[in-house]
């Protein structure tokens, strides 16, 4: 069975975060053009899995570190989408 939970369930709230202090580093070209910025530690793995896969297939990275600003900026966009495309929930309906 899978069970599908969302980011606004308060089991995912409830895990705390720490930084790690791992520093950010952009992935190369390699990976697409978004240059996305991972951990350094993750930007390892994700070359050592590249230069695993056949030739011919790579992986694609399209995001990776968001700021806290950059993320309530997303929620608030995708908030409003939901707000338009369900104008008559309420505000508990669309929290869900």
């Amino acid at each position: 069975m899978v069970m599908t939970i969302l980011l606004s369930d308060p089991r995912v709230t409830a895990v705390p975060l720490a930084e790690c202090g791992e520093p950010l580093v952009a992935l190369d070209r390699s990976f697409g053009p978004a240059r996305a910025r991972v951990r350094a530690g993750l930007a390892v793995r994700l070359r050592q899995a590249q230069d695993a896969l056949p030739a011919g297939i790579g992986l694609r990275v399209v995001e990776g570190h968001r700021s806290v600003a950059a993320q309530r900026a997303i929620i608030t966009r995708y908030a409003a989408d939901v707000a338009a495309a369900h104008p008559g929930a309420d505000a508990a309906e669309r929290h869900h």
